[in-house]
């Protein structure tokens, strides 16, 4: 009888000190959370972007943000919004190849200076490259298409190159990007139409974003969302297949455009670190390779180079976290990475 009742005390004690422990967790979790409201850091490319109604948010042109990346490492946007020191004019200089870059931060070229990122170093292969930077930090590819079409297609050029990763197609699913709203492509009747149109400003100085970052941290939301996943049914593939046919819709464009004004439309498919292992989204390299031999558009693909190298060369292609001190920096190209990108296309530019 004795030993019952030890035996009772000694669990009900177990129980008071799981007990306590979950709620000094449960403490624990909101009082980081109280500390962190607020403090997290908006996303670098705000101070030099600014809400667009057509684009989502984009370039405020004439922004100059010094050691933006470190020392020396700046960001200059000129009076048209591109990554440039000074004016781009509507005529390419005489003698020279324009080649307009489209993209998003990898073609921006997050974490590097303007003369290191790939567009910039075309012209280290070919001295008769003029090359436009139209890189935007979050653009999915309809983003970029949509400001080509604004902007970049006003402009005589012999060679536009529409550069992406991965995340970019999933990108164009959606009416909203980190504290930015984004128009969304659709087709109707096999035209492409725009919709979420003006951006609605979903929460242009980011405050709301950051405090919902900082609400997604505590231990509540993460147990709420993976009930909720867990009981939500699994969507199927109908989204991709939308995004797939928008996206061939953009490149018949594209191709169209550039061939009018005598321009080359060229593909370039760059490769996430994280996708160097295994088959990686070899679904999607599939798709751009039809795209490319259906439309005749000549690709770059990056996978099968990159793959092809050694472990510490390779390691040496990525900004490792930790070595630039902003949200996100980890994982774009280095100096190095830019430059292998910039060979590899060059090469294929010159050789057309």
């Amino acid at each position: 009888m004795r030993l019952r009742s030890l035996l009772r005390v000694a669990l009900l004690n177990l129980g008071v000190i799981v007990l306590l422990l979950l709620l000094i967790e449960g403490a624990a979790s909101y009082l980081l959370f109280l500390s962190h409201v607020g403090k997290e850091r908006l996303p670098a490319e705000t101070r030099y972007s600014a809400y667009d109604p057509e684009l989502g948010w984009s370039h405020r042109p004439g922004s100059v943000v010094h050691d933006l990346y470190g020392p020396g490492l700046d960001v200059a946007i000129n009076a048209q919004g591109f990554r440039a020191d000074g004016p781009t004019e509507a005529a390419a200089p005489p003698g020279k190849i324009r080649v307009l870059c489209s993209g998003d931060s990898f073609t921006f070229g997050f974490g590097v200076r303007r003369q290191d990122t790939w567009c910039q170093l075309l012209a280290d292969h070919d001295a008769r490259f003029d090359p436009v930077n139209m890189g935007q930090c979050g653009y999915g590819v309809d983003q970029a298409f949509l400001w080509y079409r604004r902007s970049g297609a006003r402009l005589a050029h012999q060679v536009h190159v529409l550069a992406f990763v991965t995340p970019d197609f999933a990108r164009m699913e959606s009416t909203t990007f980190g504290h930015y709203g984004k128009p969304v492509l659709d087709l109707d009747r096999g035209a492409l139409t725009v919709h979420n149109v003006p951006v609605p400003r979903v929460h242009e100085e980011g405050r709301l974003f950051l405090f919902r970052s900082d609400l997604e941290r505590l231990r509540t939301s993460v147990l709420l969302g993976h009930l909720f996943h867990r009981a939500a049914p699994k969507t199927d593939a109908t989204g991709e297949a939308k995004t797939r046919a928008v996206l061939h819709a953009i490149f018949e464009e594209l191709d169209r455009t550039n061939k009018a004004q005598g321009s080359q439309l060229v593909l370039l498919y760059i490769p996430l670190e994280s996708e160097l292992s295994g088959a990686g989204p070899a679904d999607w390299i599939a798709f751009v390779h039809e795209e490319s031999l259906r439309l005749g558009i000549p690709l770059v693909d990056l996978f099968p180079a990159f793959r092809e190298l050694p472990y510490r060369a390779l390691e040496g292609l990525y900004i490792p976290p930790g070595q630039i001190d902003l949200p996100g920096a980890a994982g774009h190209l280095t100096v190095e990475g830019y430059r292998q990108v910039a060979a590899a296309l060059a090469h294929v530019i010159t050789s057309r």
